[in-house]
């Protein structure tokens, strides 16, 4: 039979037994995926919340649009119930930004990205959810904000799954923590480290692992079988838990801390072009790029952004159509490129959205160049992605820097959460970090090409857009003279635009 844990009688095991006793300043509880880590948490919260009146928690992850996403819904559903006190006004998870307990307990929500009035307050207790999201220096501004003193001990907690071994959450529990020059201040105790390290593991999760019978769950055995499908390093990560690196990246200039931008560093944008990579039972991935100088100049003179992306695992082709329209409202693109495998469905697209252009399959989305393989275009990322040094062109000054930026919480939609609980892939930012090559058989040289296990949906439709970009055609068709600006044959290219606007002029100059 499947089993329901109730909340309320929540018996912690393992690692949470360890979280809830910590009483440490910093606590990292790390683990595979799946261990109940934001659930312990999120009870170890609950608990103090009703010890303590009056308290002030933090609860914080990237982005608030993540916490509310993923951790809300764990935290109104399965730790406070529907009619629990808190869960107060007309406001919904999606919009809801406080929780007050009857005895006067607070929690404030927010995220790095959208720093709010309640981040210059002070607080008891912070829970840092994803927090290898974060930077260093988040969490340090994180500290300065832990005093409130209404409960015996201030206390940060970050959870996390492992990543890359050089993570600064990796680090941070092995360093020692500094003596103080002032004399007055008591010495540390001997091998005291700064951050407390408290290990989750699948039997942790009472939803996953019977502790009574010693026997993994119906819903365990579902889940471990789905992780056991992951391969490299996020085999390592999710499965094992251990903070590994994933051997012969593809893109290995990647870097978090420099392609990631917030909005507020995104310049004034010029143009815009999306890309589709079609799926279905695998995910699809639509992604909306917005290019800093004038249509007509050399990509090379260009920053690129990825201002929007959109990836989902079931979805039809109605579904993405729809995606579409809605987006071309906010980023008014001309032009989509896709994977040419499916010509059907690029002319399903175009004849839903209702805008030939008598362009290969016409509309508005076009096949990717089948001239420009997988290998060429894997080295134009590859380009666009690397740190190039500023330089002086056509008396122009370039500045330094990649070419290609990923705006953060470019997710309209949010993520995809049943791809996510399953250690899936749920955007660029996850397909890049596992992206390698396949091992070596031994006498035998790696290809230039993937292993093909690797999910690459998100980084083919990246790959679609640039080289179409880079070699991109803006010519007229033959026999159309240039459409005006703001007309409906500017913005659709078609004869029949063409003379719907000579028609308002002639309307116009009779009337």
């Amino acid at each position: 039979m499947l089993r329901k844990i109730d909340p309320s009688e929540f018996t912690p095991h393992g690692g949470a037994v360890t979280l809830f006793k910590a009483l440490d300043s910093e606590v990292l509880i790390e683990g595979p995926a799946g261990t109940g880590k934001t659930f312990a948490v999120l009870q170890k919260v609950h608990m103090l919340c009703e010890m303590y009146p009056g308290i002030r928690v933090l609860f914080i992850r990237k982005t608030l649009k993540s916490l509310r996403e993923s951790v809300l819904v764990t935290w109104e559903e399965e730790c406070l119930g529907s009619d629990h006190p808190a869960i107060t006004g007309t406001a919904t998870r999606s919009h809801r930004d406080t929780y007050t307990f009857p005895n006067k307990s607070h929690i404030v929500l927010a995220g790095i990205d959208t720093p709010s009035r309640h981040m210059s307050t002070q607080f008891d207790l912070i829970a840092c959810f994803e927090a290898a999201e974060m930077t260093e220096e988040d969490l340090e501004y994180l500290l300065t904000r832990n005093r409130n003193w209404k409960m015996p001990f201030q206390q940060v907690i970050c959870d996390t799954n492992p990543r890359q071994p050089s993570h600064w959450l990796n680090k941070r529990p092995e360093r020692p923590v500094r003596v103080s020059d002032d004399p007055r201040l008591p010495k540390p105790k001997k091998g005291a480290k700064q951050m407390r390290r408290i290990l989750s593991r699948h039997e942790d999760n009472p939803f996953l692992f019977d502790h009574g019978k010693e026997e993994w769950t119906i819903q365990g055995v579902d889940y471990l079988r789905k992780l056991e499908g992951l391969h490299g390093a996020r085999y390592q990560w999710f499965r094992q838990g251990l903070w590994a690196a994933a051997e012969g990246m593809v893109l290995p200039m990647w870097d978090r801390a420099v392609h990631l931008v917030p909005w507020s560093e995104v310049p004034e944008l010029q143009w815009y072009c999306a890309g589709l990579d079609f799926g279905f039972a695998a995910p699809g991935c639509l992604q909306v790029w917005g290019f800093t100088g004038k249509r007509d100049e050399p990509i090379s003179q260009q920053r690129g952004y990825r201002v929007a992306e959109v990836y989902r695992r079931g979805w039809t082709l109605e579904e993405w159509a729809q995606v579409v329209m809605e987006l071309r409202q906010e980023y008014p693109f001309k032009v989509g490129v896709c994977d040419s495998a499916d010509p059907g469905a690029i002319k399903f697209l175009n004849d839903y959205l209702g805008a030939p252009r008598g362009r290969d399959l016409g509309g508005i989305f076009r096949p990717a160049d089948k001239t420009k393989g997988v290998v060429a275009g894997l080295e134009l990322l590859r380009s666009v992605l690397a740190n190039e040094p500023a330089r002086e062109e056509g008396g122009k000054f370039y500045a330094g820097g990649p070419r290609a930026y990923f705006v953060q919480d470019a997710f309209p939609y949010g993520t995809q959460q049943e791809l996510r609980s399953e250690g899936k892939e749920t955007c660029w930012e996850d397909e890049i970090e596992s992206y390698c090559f396949p091992e070596a058989d031994e006498g035998k040289a790696v290809g230039e090409l993937p292993d093909k296990r690797c999910a690459d949906h998100a980084i083919d439709t990246g790959r679609y857009v640039w080289t179409w970009a880079w070699g991109k055609d803006m010519s007229q068709r033959p026999g159309l003279e240039k459409p005006k600006p703001g007309t409906y044959a500017e913005l659709f290219g078609t004869v029949e635009s063409l003379w719907r606007d000579r028609l308002k002029e002639m309307r116009r100059a009779l009337w």
